[in-house]
């Protein structure tokens, strides 16, 4: 049986990288993060993005992103303080799964 076991003892070291708002801790803008998406979606097995914010009776901002042929979860939620917001983060958490599938164990 093949060893997965890490052979390189030294700990990652990330440095900070400069932040849009304090609160936020994200790089780049909803905005931004959209607009660097849109070539990518065609080659992303989603079917449907879905605002389910009608359905929280406080109206938090959430999304669904279906992804059906997706070999692990075909569902992904993103939450945020406005609707787009919330869609990008349901993208980008589908992108990430997506991703995550074509690494071989």
């Amino acid at each position: 049986m093949e060893s997965h076991a890490v052979t390189n003892k030294t700990p990652w070291a990330f440095t900070a990288s400069p932040k849009i708002a304090l609160v936020s801790g994200r790089v780049r803008s909803p905005e931004q993060t959209e607009q660097r998406l849109q070539p990518l979606l065609g080659k992303l097995p989603v079917t449907r993005i879905t605002d389910l914010t009608p359905l929280d009776p406080i109206r938090l901002p959430v999304y669904a992103v279906v992804t059906p042929l997706a070999r692990d979860l075909t569902t992904h939620m993103g939450k945020g303080a406005d609707a787009l917001s919330a869609r990008v983060s349901a993208l980008m958490e589908a992108v990430e799964r997506i991703s995550a599938e074509s690494i071989d164990p």
